[in-house]
Protein backbone atom coordinates (compact mmCIF):
# COMPACT_ATOMS: atom_id res chain seq x y z
CA UNK A 1 0.00 0.00 0.00
CA UNK A 2 1.60 3.34 -1.17
CA UNK A 3 -0.33 6.89 0.67
CA UNK A 4 0.43 10.14 0.31
CA UNK A 5 -0.89 13.13 2.22
CA UNK A 6 -1.99 16.53 1.27
CA UNK A 7 -3.01 19.97 3.78
CA UNK A 8 -6.09 21.43 3.12
CA UNK A 9 -7.41 24.44 4.64
CA UNK A 10 -7.78 24.10 8.17
CA UNK A 11 -7.69 21.27 9.92
CA UNK A 12 -8.61 19.39 6.68
CA UNK A 13 -6.02 16.55 5.02
CA UNK A 14 -7.12 14.65 1.77
CA UNK A 15 -5.52 11.12 1.90
CA UNK A 16 -4.46 9.71 -1.54
CA UNK A 17 -4.26 5.43 -0.78
CA UNK A 18 -3.07 3.13 -3.73
CA UNK A 19 -3.91 -0.45 -2.62
CA UNK A 20 -1.69 -3.35 -4.48
CA UNK A 21 -3.79 -5.50 -6.75
CA UNK A 22 -2.93 -8.03 -4.69
CA UNK A 23 -4.94 -6.72 -1.97
CA UNK A 24 -7.33 -5.80 -4.75
CA UNK A 25 -7.64 -9.69 -5.85
CA UNK A 26 -7.85 -10.90 -1.58
CA UNK A 27 -10.65 -8.41 -1.64
CA UNK A 28 -12.78 -9.88 -4.79
CA UNK A 29 -11.75 -13.88 -3.10
CA UNK A 30 -13.47 -12.66 0.10
CA UNK A 31 -16.38 -11.17 -1.36
CA UNK A 32 -17.15 -13.98 -3.90
CA UNK A 33 -17.11 -16.11 -1.09
CA UNK A 34 -19.45 -14.33 1.58
CA UNK A 35 -22.07 -13.97 -1.54
CA UNK A 36 -22.07 -17.72 -2.32
CA UNK A 37 -22.48 -18.77 1.28
CA UNK A 38 -26.15 -16.82 0.60
CA UNK A 39 -26.75 -17.48 -3.04
CA UNK A 40 -29.34 -19.64 -3.96
CA UNK A 41 -28.75 -20.57 -7.50
CA UNK A 42 -30.31 -24.12 -8.98
CA UNK A 43 -28.35 -26.95 -9.40
CA UNK A 44 -26.00 -25.95 -6.36
CA UNK A 45 -25.63 -25.96 -2.67
CA UNK A 46 -25.26 -22.78 -0.98
CA UNK A 47 -21.93 -22.17 -0.28
CA UNK A 48 -21.23 -24.77 -3.54
CA UNK A 49 -21.30 -22.48 -6.49
CA UNK A 50 -18.27 -22.35 -8.74
CA UNK A 51 -17.14 -18.22 -8.71
CA UNK A 52 -17.56 -18.51 -12.52
CA UNK A 53 -21.15 -19.19 -12.15
CA UNK A 54 -21.49 -16.55 -9.24
CA UNK A 55 -19.83 -13.56 -11.31
CA UNK A 56 -21.92 -14.14 -14.46
CA UNK A 57 -25.29 -14.43 -12.05
CA UNK A 58 -24.60 -11.69 -9.66
CA UNK A 59 -22.93 -9.72 -11.82
CA UNK A 60 -19.26 -7.39 -11.50
CA UNK A 61 -21.14 -4.39 -9.59
CA UNK A 62 -22.60 -6.63 -6.93
CA UNK A 63 -19.30 -8.13 -6.32
CA UNK A 64 -17.14 -4.99 -6.51
CA UNK A 65 -19.84 -3.54 -3.93
CA UNK A 66 -19.51 -6.71 -1.52
CA UNK A 67 -15.47 -6.55 -1.93
CA UNK A 68 -15.65 -2.89 -0.74
CA UNK A 69 -18.20 -3.17 2.10
CA UNK A 70 -15.47 -5.85 3.49
CA UNK A 71 -12.07 -4.01 2.54
CA UNK A 72 -12.65 0.03 2.23
CA UNK A 73 -12.94 0.69 6.00
CA UNK A 74 -9.59 -1.75 6.89
CA UNK A 75 -7.81 0.03 3.79
CA UNK A 76 -8.48 3.55 4.66
CA UNK A 77 -7.64 2.18 8.51
CA UNK A 78 -4.24 0.79 7.53
CA UNK A 79 -3.48 4.08 5.47
CA UNK A 80 -4.04 6.43 8.70
CA UNK A 81 -1.60 4.11 10.77
CA UNK A 82 1.27 4.70 8.11
CA UNK A 83 0.34 8.75 7.91
CA UNK A 84 -0.09 8.85 11.48
CA UNK A 85 -3.18 10.82 11.56
CA UNK A 86 -5.87 10.93 13.83
CA UNK A 87 -9.29 11.61 12.10
CA UNK A 88 -12.16 13.38 14.65
CA UNK A 89 -15.13 13.18 11.99
CA UNK A 90 -15.87 10.52 9.47
CA UNK A 91 -14.17 10.28 5.59
CA UNK A 92 -15.75 11.82 2.61
CA UNK A 93 -13.56 8.58 0.45
CA UNK A 94 -14.02 9.39 -3.11
CA UNK A 95 -12.90 7.22 -6.24
CA UNK A 96 -12.55 7.72 -9.69
CA UNK A 97 -13.41 4.16 -11.09
CA UNK A 98 -14.27 0.83 -9.25
CA UNK A 99 -11.39 -1.99 -8.48
CA UNK A 100 -10.90 -4.30 -11.34
CA UNK A 101 -9.16 -7.86 -10.91
CA UNK A 102 -5.62 -7.54 -11.03
CA UNK A 103 -5.21 -4.18 -10.92
CA UNK A 104 -4.15 -1.17 -8.41
CA UNK A 105 -6.47 0.36 -7.62
CA UNK A 106 -6.28 4.22 -5.82
CA UNK A 107 -8.93 6.14 -3.82
CA UNK A 108 -9.03 9.71 -1.51
CA UNK A 109 -9.92 10.15 1.72
CA UNK A 110 -10.30 13.84 3.04
CA UNK A 111 -11.00 14.02 6.52
CA UNK A 112 -10.66 16.32 9.68
CA UNK A 113 -7.66 15.52 11.42
CA UNK A 114 -7.01 16.31 15.42
CA UNK A 115 -6.06 20.22 15.30
CA UNK A 116 -2.32 21.70 16.03
CA UNK A 117 -2.17 23.01 19.52
CA UNK A 118 -0.13 26.28 19.80
CA UNK A 119 2.39 26.05 22.68
CA UNK A 120 4.35 29.21 23.91
CA UNK A 121 7.42 29.92 22.94
CA UNK A 122 10.13 30.07 24.26
CA UNK A 123 8.46 26.99 26.64
CA UNK A 124 8.63 27.33 29.97
CA UNK A 125 6.94 24.83 32.57
CA UNK A 126 7.29 23.73 36.09
CA UNK A 127 5.84 20.56 37.78
CA UNK A 128 6.30 19.15 40.99
CA UNK A 129 9.12 16.40 41.59
CA UNK A 130 8.33 14.45 44.84
CA UNK A 131 11.28 13.71 47.22
CA UNK A 132 10.54 10.39 48.24
CA UNK A 133 13.15 8.89 51.47
CA UNK A 134 13.90 5.06 52.05
CA UNK A 135 11.04 4.37 54.49
CA UNK A 136 11.94 3.72 57.95
CA UNK A 137 12.86 0.14 58.86
CA UNK A 138 12.28 -0.51 54.73
CA UNK A 139 16.05 -2.05 54.81
CA UNK A 140 15.37 -4.04 57.61
CA UNK A 141 12.39 -5.38 56.31
CA UNK A 142 14.32 -6.64 52.81
CA UNK A 143 16.73 -8.47 54.79
CA UNK A 144 14.54 -10.52 57.25
CA UNK A 145 12.51 -11.49 53.79
CA UNK A 146 15.52 -12.79 52.75
CA UNK A 147 16.54 -14.20 55.75
CA UNK A 148 12.55 -16.09 56.03
CA UNK A 149 13.58 -17.10 52.49
CA UNK A 150 16.79 -19.03 53.57
CA UNK A 151 14.65 -20.68 56.32
CA UNK A 152 15.41 -24.40 57.05
CA UNK A 153 12.24 -26.78 58.50
CA UNK A 154 12.86 -28.95 61.17
CA UNK A 155 10.55 -31.77 62.70
CA UNK A 156 8.76 -30.62 66.05
CA UNK A 157 6.67 -33.23 67.76
CA UNK A 158 3.69 -32.02 69.58
CA UNK A 159 0.60 -30.09 68.70
CA UNK A 160 -0.22 -27.56 65.95
CA UNK A 161 -0.08 -24.23 66.37
CA UNK A 162 0.35 -20.49 64.97
CA UNK A 163 3.70 -20.27 63.48
CA UNK A 164 4.66 -23.92 62.81
CA UNK A 165 4.72 -25.04 59.27
CA UNK A 166 1.88 -28.14 58.67
CA UNK A 167 2.29 -31.04 56.17
CA UNK A 168 -1.11 -31.98 55.36
CA UNK A 169 -3.05 -34.12 52.87
CA UNK A 170 -6.75 -32.71 52.42
CA UNK A 171 -9.98 -33.46 50.28
CA UNK A 172 -13.29 -31.63 49.96
CA UNK A 173 -16.74 -32.74 50.00
CA UNK A 174 -20.52 -30.87 49.20
CA UNK A 175 -23.03 -33.03 49.68
CA UNK A 176 -21.29 -36.11 50.31
CA UNK A 177 -19.81 -36.02 46.89
CA UNK A 178 -15.98 -34.99 46.37
CA UNK A 179 -14.87 -31.95 44.85
CA UNK A 180 -12.87 -31.99 41.75
CA UNK A 181 -9.75 -30.44 41.88
CA UNK A 182 -10.14 -29.40 45.38
CA UNK A 183 -7.65 -32.38 46.95
CA UNK A 184 -3.67 -32.05 47.81
CA UNK A 185 -1.06 -34.71 49.25
CA UNK A 186 1.75 -33.46 50.88
CA UNK A 187 0.51 -29.63 50.98
CA UNK A 188 2.88 -27.22 53.33
CA UNK A 189 1.16 -24.53 54.71
CA UNK A 190 2.41 -22.09 57.90
CA UNK A 191 -0.39 -22.13 59.85
CA UNK A 192 -1.80 -18.10 60.84
CA UNK A 193 -0.87 -17.43 56.95
CA UNK A 194 -4.45 -16.94 55.86
CA UNK A 195 -3.57 -19.06 53.15
CA UNK A 196 -6.51 -21.43 53.93
CA UNK A 197 -9.97 -20.74 52.82
CA UNK A 198 -12.17 -19.59 56.72
CA UNK A 199 -12.09 -22.31 59.89
CA UNK A 200 -9.13 -24.65 57.99
CA UNK A 201 -6.53 -23.32 59.83
CA UNK A 202 -8.64 -23.09 63.21
CA UNK A 203 -9.52 -27.17 62.62
CA UNK A 204 -5.51 -27.74 62.18
CA UNK A 205 -4.79 -26.04 65.22
CA UNK A 206 -4.25 -28.70 67.90
CA UNK A 207 -4.12 -31.38 65.94
CA UNK A 208 -1.02 -34.01 66.09
CA UNK A 209 0.77 -36.10 63.61
CA UNK A 210 -1.23 -39.06 62.36
CA UNK A 211 -4.82 -36.98 63.83
CA UNK A 212 -7.09 -36.52 60.72
CA UNK A 213 -10.71 -34.08 61.68
CA UNK A 214 -13.14 -32.49 59.21
CA UNK A 215 -13.65 -29.07 59.49
CA UNK A 216 -16.57 -26.84 57.04
CA UNK A 217 -16.80 -23.77 55.50
CA UNK A 218 -18.22 -21.73 52.75
CA UNK A 219 -16.56 -21.88 49.14
CA UNK A 220 -15.73 -18.49 47.95
CA UNK A 221 -16.97 -16.60 45.09
CA UNK A 222 -14.04 -17.51 42.86
CA UNK A 223 -14.87 -21.69 42.87
CA UNK A 224 -17.21 -22.95 40.49
CA UNK A 225 -19.97 -21.17 40.07
CA UNK A 226 -22.16 -24.31 40.64
CA UNK A 227 -20.52 -24.23 44.34
CA UNK A 228 -19.57 -20.78 45.43
CA UNK A 229 -21.05 -20.30 48.55
CA UNK A 230 -22.16 -23.41 48.96
CA UNK A 231 -20.78 -25.56 52.28
CA UNK A 232 -17.81 -27.77 51.83
CA UNK A 233 -16.55 -30.28 54.34
CA UNK A 234 -12.87 -30.59 54.35
CA UNK A 235 -10.85 -33.63 55.81
CA UNK A 236 -7.48 -33.23 56.88
CA UNK A 237 -5.13 -34.98 58.07
CA UNK A 238 -1.68 -33.95 59.38
CA UNK A 239 1.23 -35.46 58.43
CA UNK A 240 3.79 -33.77 59.96
CA UNK A 241 4.61 -30.39 61.72
CA UNK A 242 8.00 -28.34 61.14
CA UNK A 243 9.20 -25.19 62.65
CA UNK A 244 11.14 -22.37 60.49
CA UNK A 245 14.62 -22.00 61.76
CA UNK A 246 16.46 -19.02 60.69
CA UNK A 247 19.68 -18.11 59.94
CA UNK A 248 21.44 -15.28 62.22
CA UNK A 249 21.88 -12.26 60.21
CA UNK A 250 25.62 -11.96 59.92
CA UNK A 251 28.36 -12.37 57.13
CA UNK A 252 28.07 -15.64 56.94
CA UNK A 253 23.98 -14.94 55.70
CA UNK A 254 25.47 -12.48 53.70
CA UNK A 255 27.58 -15.18 51.25
CA UNK A 256 24.69 -17.72 51.43
CA UNK A 257 21.97 -15.93 49.92
CA UNK A 258 24.02 -13.19 48.24
CA UNK A 259 27.79 -12.37 46.02
CA UNK A 260 28.49 -9.99 49.07
CA UNK A 261 31.20 -11.37 51.99
CA UNK A 262 30.06 -9.10 54.68
CA UNK A 263 26.27 -8.31 55.66
CA UNK A 264 27.80 -4.59 55.38
CA UNK A 265 27.89 -4.88 52.09
CA UNK A 266 24.68 -7.17 51.60
CA UNK A 267 22.62 -4.05 53.35
CA UNK A 268 24.47 -1.86 51.29
CA UNK A 269 23.42 -3.37 48.12
CA UNK A 270 19.85 -3.64 49.60
CA UNK A 271 19.97 0.25 50.05
CA UNK A 272 21.06 1.00 46.47
CA UNK A 273 18.18 -1.12 45.14
CA UNK A 274 15.60 0.52 46.99
CA UNK A 275 16.84 4.14 46.38
CA UNK A 276 17.09 3.22 42.50
CA UNK A 277 13.13 1.97 42.89
CA UNK A 278 12.21 5.01 44.55
CA UNK A 279 14.38 6.87 42.18
CA UNK A 280 12.51 4.90 39.25
CA UNK A 281 8.90 6.10 40.96
CA UNK A 282 10.32 9.77 41.46
CA UNK A 283 10.92 10.36 37.88
CA UNK A 284 8.04 8.36 36.80
CA UNK A 285 5.36 10.18 38.64
CA UNK A 286 7.79 13.38 37.76
CA UNK A 287 7.32 13.04 34.18
CA UNK A 288 3.48 12.47 34.32
CA UNK A 289 3.70 15.97 35.64
CA UNK A 290 5.74 17.59 33.43
CA UNK A 291 2.93 16.24 30.80
CA UNK A 292 0.13 17.63 32.39
CA UNK A 293 1.70 21.08 32.47
CA UNK A 294 2.99 20.36 28.91
CA UNK A 295 -0.85 20.47 28.41
CA UNK A 296 -2.13 23.10 30.67
CA UNK A 297 0.21 25.51 28.33
CA UNK A 298 -1.28 24.08 25.19
CA UNK A 299 -3.81 26.81 23.54
CA UNK A 300 -6.09 24.52 21.48
CA UNK A 301 -9.76 23.02 21.42
CA UNK A 302 -9.54 19.15 22.00
CA UNK A 303 -12.53 18.01 19.44
CA UNK A 304 -15.24 16.31 21.13
CA UNK A 305 -14.65 12.94 19.17
CA UNK A 306 -10.89 12.37 20.53
CA UNK A 307 -12.56 12.49 24.42
CA UNK A 308 -15.09 10.07 23.32
CA UNK A 309 -12.84 8.02 21.68
CA UNK A 310 -10.35 7.71 25.42
CA UNK A 311 -13.24 7.68 27.41
CA UNK A 312 -14.33 4.44 25.82
CA UNK A 313 -10.83 3.16 26.08
CA UNK A 314 -10.94 4.10 29.76
CA UNK A 315 -14.32 2.47 30.45
CA UNK A 316 -13.30 -0.48 28.15
CA UNK A 317 -10.44 -0.75 30.92
CA UNK A 318 -12.43 -0.24 33.85
CA UNK A 319 -14.76 -3.29 32.62
CA UNK A 320 -12.09 -5.65 32.19
CA UNK A 321 -10.22 -4.73 35.59
CA UNK A 322 -13.30 -5.69 37.32
CA UNK A 323 -13.22 -8.52 34.91
CA UNK A 324 -10.00 -9.98 36.30
CA UNK A 325 -11.08 -9.36 39.96
CA UNK A 326 -13.99 -11.87 39.14
CA UNK A 327 -16.63 -9.09 39.13
CA UNK A 328 -19.03 -7.83 36.22
CA UNK A 329 -19.40 -3.63 35.99
CA UNK A 330 -23.11 -4.22 36.29
CA UNK A 331 -22.41 -6.06 39.63
CA UNK A 332 -20.21 -3.26 41.03
CA UNK A 333 -22.42 -0.45 39.70
CA UNK A 334 -25.64 -2.19 41.84
CA UNK A 335 -23.14 -2.91 44.72
CA UNK A 336 -21.97 0.92 44.75
CA UNK A 337 -25.35 2.52 44.15
CA UNK A 338 -23.82 4.06 40.69
CA UNK A 339 -24.76 4.27 37.31
CA UNK A 340 -22.48 4.24 34.13
CA UNK A 341 -23.13 7.76 33.29
CA UNK A 342 -21.35 8.28 37.05
CA UNK A 343 -18.49 6.17 35.83
CA UNK A 344 -18.43 8.54 32.57
CA UNK A 345 -18.47 11.26 34.62
CA UNK A 346 -15.69 10.79 36.89
CA UNK A 347 -12.96 9.45 34.15
CA UNK A 348 -13.96 12.79 31.50
CA UNK A 349 -11.83 15.23 32.96
CA UNK A 350 -9.01 12.27 32.71
CA UNK A 351 -9.95 11.64 29.01
CA UNK A 352 -9.77 15.38 28.37
CA UNK A 353 -6.43 16.45 30.01
CA UNK A 354 -4.76 12.76 28.43
CA UNK A 355 -6.20 14.43 25.10
CA UNK A 356 -5.10 17.61 25.04
CA UNK A 357 -1.31 16.26 26.34
CA UNK A 358 -1.35 14.34 23.27
CA UNK A 359 -1.81 17.27 20.92
CA UNK A 360 0.65 19.32 23.11
CA UNK A 361 3.28 16.48 22.89
CA UNK A 362 2.93 16.32 19.23
CA UNK A 363 3.07 20.18 18.43
CA UNK A 364 6.20 19.73 20.78
CA UNK A 365 7.69 17.04 18.58
CA UNK A 366 6.91 19.15 15.53
CA UNK A 367 8.35 22.16 17.06
CA UNK A 368 11.70 20.06 17.80
CA UNK A 369 11.92 18.43 13.93
CA UNK A 370 13.82 15.61 15.25
CA UNK A 371 14.84 12.54 13.18
CA UNK A 372 15.15 9.02 14.18
CA UNK A 373 17.37 7.08 12.00
CA UNK A 374 17.16 2.89 10.94
CA UNK A 375 19.83 2.11 13.69
CA UNK A 376 18.27 3.94 16.44
CA UNK A 377 14.94 2.66 15.82
CA UNK A 378 16.44 -1.28 15.52
CA UNK A 379 17.93 -0.46 19.00
CA UNK A 380 14.59 0.78 20.83
CA UNK A 381 12.67 -2.14 19.26
CA UNK A 382 15.61 -4.74 20.23
CA UNK A 383 15.59 -2.95 23.47
CA UNK A 384 11.66 -3.18 24.19
CA UNK A 385 12.02 -6.81 23.02
CA UNK A 386 14.77 -7.43 25.49
CA UNK A 387 12.88 -5.87 28.60
CA UNK A 388 9.98 -7.69 27.86
CA UNK A 389 11.78 -11.18 27.93
CA UNK A 390 11.71 -12.28 24.25
CA UNK A 391 13.43 -15.74 23.86
CA UNK A 392 14.93 -14.04 20.33
CA UNK A 393 15.09 -10.35 20.92
CA UNK A 394 16.90 -9.72 17.45
CA UNK A 395 14.28 -12.25 15.55
CA UNK A 396 11.47 -10.63 17.09
CA UNK A 397 13.12 -7.23 16.10
CA UNK A 398 13.04 -8.20 12.63
CA UNK A 399 9.55 -9.45 12.61
CA UNK A 400 8.12 -5.98 13.96
CA UNK A 401 10.28 -3.88 11.95
CA UNK A 402 8.49 -5.90 8.69
CA UNK A 403 5.51 -3.76 9.00
CA UNK A 404 5.62 -0.41 8.24
CA UNK A 405 2.59 0.51 9.66
CA UNK A 406 4.37 -0.70 12.68
CA UNK A 407 7.74 1.21 12.20
CA UNK A 408 5.81 4.38 11.35
CA UNK A 409 4.23 3.75 14.64
CA UNK A 410 7.27 3.43 17.11
CA UNK A 411 9.24 6.04 15.02
CA UNK A 412 6.62 8.53 16.06
CA UNK A 413 6.72 7.04 19.85
CA UNK A 414 10.38 7.93 19.73
CA UNK A 415 10.09 11.16 18.41
CA UNK A 416 7.24 11.70 21.21
CA UNK A 417 9.55 10.19 23.72
CA UNK A 418 12.29 12.78 22.71
CA UNK A 419 9.88 15.49 22.81
CA UNK A 420 9.02 15.20 26.07
CA UNK A 421 12.54 14.44 27.60
CA UNK A 422 12.72 17.60 26.17
CA UNK A 423 9.87 19.06 28.28
CA UNK A 424 11.64 17.34 31.54
CA UNK A 425 14.58 19.56 30.40
CA UNK A 426 13.29 22.49 30.50
CA UNK A 427 10.82 22.55 33.31
CA UNK A 428 11.27 24.07 36.24
CA UNK A 429 10.89 21.29 39.23
CA UNK A 430 9.50 22.79 42.40
CA UNK A 431 8.77 21.02 45.73
CA UNK A 432 5.62 18.64 46.04
CA UNK A 433 3.34 19.54 48.18
CA UNK A 434 0.21 17.19 49.21
CA UNK A 435 -3.35 17.90 46.93
CA UNK A 436 -6.07 18.71 49.18
CA UNK A 437 -8.70 15.79 49.78
CA UNK A 438 -11.44 15.87 47.46
CA UNK A 439 -14.54 13.70 47.26
CA UNK A 440 -13.95 10.79 45.11
CA UNK A 441 -17.53 9.19 43.06
CA UNK A 442 -15.66 7.25 40.72
CA UNK A 443 -14.78 3.58 40.08
CA UNK A 444 -12.43 3.85 43.04
CA UNK A 445 -14.78 5.27 45.61
CA UNK A 446 -15.54 3.30 48.67
CA UNK A 447 -15.56 -0.43 47.29
CA UNK A 448 -16.66 -1.68 50.36
CA UNK A 449 -20.18 -1.18 49.07
CA UNK A 450 -19.44 -4.30 47.05
CA UNK A 451 -18.38 -5.97 50.45
CA UNK A 452 -21.49 -4.95 52.11
CA UNK A 453 -23.76 -5.95 49.68
CA UNK A 454 -22.51 -9.55 49.45
CA UNK A 455 -19.76 -9.14 46.68
CA UNK A 456 -16.36 -9.96 47.32
CA UNK A 457 -13.34 -9.13 45.03
CA UNK A 458 -11.01 -11.99 45.14
CA UNK A 459 -7.73 -10.63 46.18
CA UNK A 460 -9.40 -8.41 48.99
CA UNK A 461 -8.92 -9.25 52.27
CA UNK A 462 -11.57 -11.61 53.84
Amino acid sequence: MQTSLERLDGDRVRLRVEVSAHDIDHAFEHAIRDLGKNAKIPGFRPGKVPATVLRARLGAEAIVAEALDGHLSSWYGRALDLERIEPVARPEIDYSDPPEAGQPWAFTAEVTVAPTATLPDPLTLEAQRRELPIPAGAIDERLERMRDLAGQLEPVDGAAETGLVALIDFQATVGGKRIKGASATDYLVELGSGRLLDGLEDAIVGMRAGETREATTVLPAEADRKLAGREAVFTITLKELKRRVLPELDDAFAQEVSEFDTLAALRSDVTDQLRSRADEAIEGEYRAAVLAALGEAATVEVPPMMVERRLKERLEGVARGFARRGVRLEQYLAASGQTIEDIVLSLRPDAEASARQELALKALSERLAGTIDEAELEAFVLQQATDEGEKDPASTTRKVLESPAARESLREELLLKKALDHAVEVCQPVPFTEAPEVEDTGVAADETAAAESGIWLPGDPR
